[in-house]
């Protein structure tokens, strides 16, 4: 047997293993970890209550914070999960063992780091277990593996294992500076490698798009656009990449190229790497103020409209040592990521008079930002005319102080129009003083230079020390520097410091680790047709509208320029037109990238900053004989692929093709409505297609991440924006509820389908904020009545409905979520007071919108009998009615919905909760104006915005857009298949733990087949039918319970078997099928209760 040393949960000595004796013991420990999952088959071979043959097998899919590769964690408390498997029917895990080890050489800036082991816990929880040992080392890569016990108290072999990396979590873990570059710049920076490389680790994030390089080379040519969009102001992502391979003995050269993309401002980067050599000492190499920038070759950036490069203006080997970069000019250093925490930071300023304008004022003296940026430039005077002008600027700490040392940061201004004016307004004569006294009737000078000028300090902050108490600091300048602008007093920064000063970050923003998936280049396409409808024009069809970028390749002369333009359609004369995402006629081709050649030979080229949506590419200013080659690289967020579904009907597969695709296309770090016209985080979007997307993908980080972004988009009085991250645009994205119910929807939705309950605890205190802000736009009866904004009436619809209607229904919604919530974190107050809220909201709702006579909903639209239908606010007894009135209405419209991205969802998912899934088909199945078989006949192969196929330019004619397209996407799997996640209720058996399986076989429809890759392991729901027998596969992973509710199509008189067995059958008693419960036959259904198992039912007429 391996000995396996175990830690406890909670760690009795100091974080880390720090100290002699703490340290020695976290290193045996270390060792012994690392054997053991060095070999894991040996270590479970024989261990306790280990498992004869056929019993459990090792786990599989193992997470951590929802990622299985590239995972990187900055949080103390990372969440595990993995898929349990055993070959017996009705299993499920009774117990878990995980040991997590530091691996050999790890780096960690020399720190040592303990290992852990939980022991055998006994718990069914596989979805969501936290890390509780010794806390983890920042720079570390750890590695992982897990065990389980089932029913039958028999372990499973231990897992392969996997691998995690600490990320850089506090602000001491950081050297590096934050710089600022100019659009399309290159930066770079030289470091030695002194020893043999065991592991490196290179974090960088950006407001903006930064490309890294590294000694003459992309760092991962296939990962692209970092870093992810994110409220900049807020929060940076950072990605953690490995470079061990990359780095050399001797000199190295690191490198970026920077864009804007979606960032209001000039680009601002900061990077670092941490070196392990193989005899465990370290190095850190980072931006900083030696690093030298020059132009580059993209002379144009526009996220938008297209990127412009000039290939004359590259520098071959810039990334490279040796470069000769003596022409190249120092780059601006804003400041370190990290640095002494002022005791002025957040404090109230006075001054004499002040300037406050374009991030200049008062409080950006003291707010925590050691150099000028667009947000914060920092105080300014009032402006005068000469330089012999007293002025003052002060602080109050509060309280008496210990005082130390103070700081005067220069200003060097973002956004002033003459240029870069290093130290601008730094006084010229100047004193410091402190005191007791707001008036500074008596005080203690710090330093007087009021009786010479002074010279500009330039970059360099003036430190002053000192040793003594105080509680006010106040600087007067008495004699100002003047340009032709005028005479100021400006700082940046004001720093005052007691002896022991803690570090923190620089307060422009928050630096946390990127956990979701990166955007990646995830593969490459060859146009599948090519035409010539002009001389001088090719026109490339890559078979259907995709997100990426095209790349080209030719040999053409010195300033020759190839124009490429991207777009989902073309026009009459086989052009490609970007009028249908467009806002306007005035508007300029939109996705239209310029590459200028160098004359070098075959050149290639793809753009830096941006991507497209596309289907087609036109390619303009070359020669018609010109060679060359262009192919379609496809870039999105890469999320792994969960789900998959086809019917017999090739218009529904179609169709779910165009979902799965156009999902996909709007995933790029954020799910966009579009990836052409807006690109832009739209709630209601997400909100109506969160669902199919779940079926469909991987988005358990994504949205983590997603969620985060709303929640730094927020205002301060708990409305949400219809956009995040609205990056300073909350007045443009004003507030409309109907779309901000997003948020709680799938904070939840991700909770039911996942298993893991830290979204709900993550922004629990948000969505609180959001509900109570919903009672103050409503009246007394508790009707949203004062909404800043409404996106329409169910926007894009055809027919309208009065969007305080539907607001109210969803201010409901987002109560009961709340309530949820409350309940599932053990707030059992809140729980009660939101169930009240909501209670409150749906009297008001019928009071206003519902007419008992006439049984009436809102303006008797589809969407005003789907809503309330699906939300549970139909008055007991009228739940017939409602349905038949939807129905009618669906009928009198020839089998078509007349709703847009509100209602349409509400329409599917209400007749398939009522039973009319012949109705939901009759829709889905239509290929005229509206439905969305009209759309994919028509192309480009996804979902547009709206149902008619518009080319116009009024921004609302993109085709590409999942508003509409999760309705039908959600239907498929939840209806069609079957397949519904549990948890929804009351979130019991949320991740899967029960689900319900209850296929709908209607119309003329011979099968349907779905799988998904679930928290828990696959779930599978297929059918076939021959006229009125049915077989029915379905697979239920291990840890799940499932109802299912198998159709009987030849009523209660049909058999059911499986497994050889009888479960149903007219005057016979039901024969025992392992993993199944027979329950209720009624209405054509029988109810099931099914364990764990691959099981095969077929049902005969008699």
């Amino acid at each position: 047997m391996t000995v396996f040393a175990r830690t406890i949960a909670r760690p009795t000595g100091p974080p880390g293993g720090r100290g002699r004796s703490r340290g020695s013991r976290a290193a045996a420990l270390a060792a012994l970890l690392a054997t053991a999952l060095a070999a894991p088959t040996t270590a479970s071979a024989t261990a306790p209550g280990g498992h004869a043959s056929g019993g459990p097998l090792a786990p599989t899919g193992l997470r951590l914070d929802g990622r299985t590769t590239d995972v990187v964690t900055d949080t103390a408390h990372p969440s595990f999960a993995w898929t349990v498997r055993d070959t017996g029917r009705a299993e499920a895990q009774t117990g878990y063992e995980v040991r997590v080890a530091p691996a050999t050489a790890s780096g960690g800036k020399g720190r040592p780091a303990a290992g852990w082991d939980t022991g055998r816990v006994r718990s069914a929880n596989a979805t969501a277990v936290p890390y509780t040992g010794p806390a983890l080392v920042a720079d570390r890569t750890y590695t992982w593996t897990v065990r389980t016990w089932n029913k039958e108290g028999a372990a499973s072999a231990w897992s392969a294992p996997a691998t995690f990396d600490t990320g850089l979590p506090a602000a001491t873990d950081w050297s590096s500076w934050w710089l600022r570059a100019d659009d399309g710049a290159l930066t770079r920076g030289d470091f030695q490698v002194t020893r043999p490389v065991a592991r490196a680790r290179l974090y960088f994030g950006a407001q903006g798009i930064v490309e890294p390089h590294l000694n003459g080379a992309l760092v991962q040519p296939s990962e692209v656009l970092d870093s992810s969009v994110t409220d900049y102001d807020a929060r940076v992502l950072y990605r953690d990449l490995d470079v061990t391979a990359q780095l050399r003995r001797g000199a190295n050269t690191l490198g970026f190229m920077a864009g804007r993309g979606q960032y209001g401002g000039q680009p601002v980067f900061t990077a670092q790497l941490d070196i392990t050599y193989t005899d465990g000492s370290t190095a850190t190499f980072g931006t900083g103020p030696s690093w030298r920038t020059t132009a580059g070759p993209v002379t144009g950036d526009d996220f938008w409209y297209g990127e412009t490069y000039d290939a004359r203006k590259a520098a071959p080997g810039w990334d490279a040592p040796g470069h000769d970069d003596t022409g190249w000019t120092a780059v601006h250093a804003l400041f370190p990521v990290a640095h002494p925490v002022s005791l002025a930071q957040g404090r109230p300023v006075t001054a004499l008079d002040t300037t406050t304008t374009a991030g200049w004022s008062p409080a950006a003296l003291t707010d925590g930002t050691d150099n000028s940026t667009d947000a914060s430039e920092g105080y300014h005077s009032k402006i005068e005319t000469t330089p012999d002008t007293t002025k003052w600027v002060q602080t109050d700490l509060g309280s008496e102080q210990p005082l130390r040392t103070l700081t005067l940061f220069p200003a060097r201004p973002t956004n002033d129009t003459s240029g870069d004016l290093i130290a601008a307004g730094f006084p010229v004569r100047y004193k410091v003083e402190v005191s007791d006294d707001p008036t500074f009737a008596t005080a203690t000078t710090v330093v007087d230079r009021t009786g010479a000028d002074q010279p500009s300090p330039g970059t360099t902050p003036v430190t002053l020390t000192t040793d003594t108490t105080a509680r006010y600091v106040r600087v007067t300048a008495t004699k100002l520097p003047c340009t032709s602008a005028g005479c100021t007093f400006r700082l940046a920064e004001l720093g005052v410091y007691g002896a022991r000063p803690a570090t923190g970050y620089d307060t422009m923003t928050a630096l946390q680790a990127d956990t979701s998936p990166p955007t990646r280049v995830v593969q490459t396409l060859d146009p599948v047709k090519e035409t010539r409808p002009a001389d001088g024009v090719r026109v490339y069809d890559f078979g259907q509208n995709r997100t990426g970028r095209i790349t080209l390749a030719a040999a053409e002369p010195a300033g020759t320029t190839a124009t490429v333009t991207q777009g989902e359609i073309l026009d009459a004369n086989g052009r490609v037109t970007t009028s249908n995402i467009s806002f306007s006629a005035a508007d300029p081709p939109r996705q239209t990238d310029h590459y200028t050649f160098a004359g070098s030979g075959t050149e290639s080229y793809a753009p830096h900053f941006t991507y497209a949506g596309f289907r087609y590419a036109e390619l303009t200013g070359l020669p018609d004989d010109a060679k060359v080659t262009v192919t379609a690289q496809v870039v999105h967020s890469d999320v792994a692929t969960t789900g998959r579904f086809s019917t017999s009907d090739p218009l529904l597969d179609k169709i779910q093709d165009a979902v799965a695709q156009t999902q996909l296309n709007d995933l790029e770090s954020i799910p966009m409505d579009c990836p052409t016209r807006e690109r832009h985080g739209w709630l209601g979007d997400a909100g109506d297609s969160d669902q199919e997307a779940m079926s469909n993908y991987d988005m358990q980080a994504f949205y983590a991440k997603w969620l985060g972004d709303i929640s730094t988009s927020a205002n301060a009085d708990g409305s949400i924006p219809s956009v995040a991250p609205a990056n300073g645009g909350q007045g443009a994205w004003a507030t409309d509820p109907a779309w901000g119910s997003a948020y709680p929807q799938i904070v939840w939705d991700t909770y039911t389908q996942y298993g893991d309950p830290r979204p709900i605890a993550a922004n629990y205190a948000q969505v609180k904020a959001w509900v109570d802000y919903l009672a103050t736009i409503s009246d007394a009866d508790h009707v949203v009545v004062a909404s800043p904004t409404s996106w329409g009436d169910d926007w894009l619809s055809t027919v309208s409905t009065p969007h305080d209607y539907f607001q109210t229904a969803f201010s409901y919604l987002d109560a009961s979520l709340l309530a949820k919530m409350a309940a599932v974190l053990g707030r059992t107050a809140d729980a009660a007071h939101y169930d009240a809220v909501a209670d409150q909201v749906r009297t008001g709702f019928l009071s206003r919108y519902f007419d008992p006579a006439t049984g009436v909903f809102g303006n008797g639209s589809q969407l005003s009998y789907a809503m309330p239908l699906v939300l549970g606010l139909v008055p007991a007894g009228y739940e017939q009615s409602t349905l038949d009135r939807l129905v009618q209405d669906i009928t009198a419209h020839d089998d078509h919905v007349t709703t847009g991205f509100v209602g349409t969802t509400y329409v599917y998912q209400a007749l398939g909760a009522y039973g009319r899934n012949d109705v939901a088909l009759a829709l889905a199945e239509r290929e005229d104006y509206p439905s969305f078989g009209y759309m994919v006949d028509q192309g480009p192969g996804t979902i547009w915005e709206k149902w008619p196929d518009s080319s116009a330019p009024d921004g609302t004619s993109s085709k590409d857009h999942i508003g509409l397209g999760g309705s039908i996407g959600q239907w498929f799997y939840q209806q069609l298949a079957g397949i519904q996640p549990g948890g929804q209720a009351t979130g019991a058996g949320a991740g899967y733990g029960d689900l319900t399986l209850a296929p709908s076989v209607v119309g003329d429809l011979t099968h349907v087949s779905a799988t998904q890759q679930t928290v828990r392991g696959t779930v599978e729901s297929s059918w076939q039918r021959h006229g009125d027998d049915l077989t029915y596969h379905a697979v239920v992973p291990v840890g799940s319970t499932a109802t299912v509710r198998l159709p009987l199509l030849g009523g209660t008189a049909s058999t059911v078997r499986e497994n050889g067995r009888t479960l149903h059958a007219p005057g016979r008693t039901a024969q025992s099928d392992p993993g199944v419960t027979v329950g209720e036959a009624s209405g054509g259904t029988l109810t099931m209760t099914v364990g764990s198992g691959d099981y095969t039912f077929t049902v005969t007429d008699g």
